[in-house]
């Protein structure tokens, strides 16, 4: 396990992971039929997987996060997976895909399939395990707080900008943004509130499922719009 890292050291690594493992996944995993849906089971494992080796490699900075366990917190999270799970039921008793969506197929949090749903709780635990980290990271550095909120901006964003070629502009911009303004209250929670890193994922779970339904409901209207005109 790795104690101690400087700040040069801590930002090289922190981006080597991420874009290792999402450079796998995208580059390897997804051409071979390995996607959020497709053998989403096998998503599932892989970026639980990359979540516990950088978990062990890094439990030193993690463990001070887990003292004084409150169960609050985890209520929360059972809370926030039950209106996943309801909003998705509800969704998909509605289905009627609108064109924008039918166009953008292969961006999964659109399609709001239940497989999806699963597998994404993976990819969040993987990508809040590399968001833990980076805060602690800027905090052993001797970051005060409105230090950590502009490097984690700055990192967080530097690891969505790659979405503007996988994605297109429209959906890679509106993940920089969100990127940018997760920054405002990731490293809080994490850093200042108990149990906050639980919290934090609610929030970032919670983002991609609204997304998901703002869009449905936006872009069936501006279908509706269009049609009646």
């Amino acid at each position: 396990m790795i104690l101690y890292l400087s700040l040069l050291d801590g930002i090289f690594i922190w981006l080597f992971l991420w874009f290792l493992f999402w450079g796998v996944f995208v580059y390897y995993l997804r051409p071979r039929g390995v996607d959020y849906t497709a053998r989403y089971i096998v998503t599932s494992v892989y970026f639980l997987a990359a979540a516990a080796i950088i978990a062990h490699l890094f439990w030193d900075y993690f463990r001070g996060l887990i003292s004084g366990f409150t169960i609050m917190p985890f209520y929360a999270l059972g809370v926030a997976l039950i209106f996943d799970a309801a909003l998705y039921f509800f969704v998909n008793r509605h289905k009627d895909v609108s064109d924008f969506i039918a166009s953008h197929h292969q961006t999964p949090f659109l399609l709001m399939d239940y497989r999806y749903i699963i597998a994404k709780l993976s990819n969040i635990a993987f990508q809040q395990s590399l968001i833990i980290l980076l805060a602690l990271l800027l905090s052993s550095n001797g970051f005060r707080m409105s230090g950590i909120t502009v490097a984690f901006a700055i990192l967080f964003v530097s690891g969505h900008i790659p979405m503007l070629r996988l994605d297109g502009r429209g959906i890679g911009s509106f993940f920089i943004v969100a990127a940018a303004c997760a920054a405002l209250f990731f490293p809080f929670l994490i850093l200042r509130v108990p149990y906050g890193f639980v919290y934090a994922y609610i929030i970032h779970q919670a983002f991609y499922m609204l997304s998901g339904l703002f869009s449905w409901f936006y872009f069936k209207k501006i279908d509706g719009d269009v049609t009646r005109h």
